[in-house]
């Protein structure tokens, strides 16, 4: 089952989630050099699974990485206000979708 996670005003934060039974970290940043989010992916033991990746909308964010360490699904960030990567002030807007593999095997 698909889970939606949601993310509050601040430019610099951490969320823990658990993923099918296993616990992940997620932090969100955005850079105000490049007006750009970026997500990073850390597991339990705060070891970096994925640092610095650009947020872009509708697209797979794990697929081009995929290692064994990382969730079994697939995230992907939906902006429903927008069609377009979301600036500072969406990030309330912003939504990160986990599918799971079997999900996500479905509509690739």
């Amino acid at each position: 089952m698909a889970i939606q996670i949601t993310f509050d005003n601040y430019p610099n934060r951490t969320y823990s989630i658990d993923l099918e039974g296993t616990l992940f970290k997620i932090n969100m940043k955005y850079n105000t050099v490049d007006g750009k989010w970026y997500f990073s992916l850390r597991d339990a033991d705060d070891n970096s699974l994925l640092v610095g990746h650009k947020v872009t909308i509708n697209r797979p964010v794990l697929g081009q990485y995929q290692r064994p360490d990382f969730p079994q699904g697939e995230f992907v960030f939906t902006l429903p206000t927008a069609e377009r990567d979301p600036g500072r002030d969406d990030i309330q807007d912003l939504l990160l979708v986990y599918i799971t593999e079997a999900e996500y095997e479905q509509v690739r």
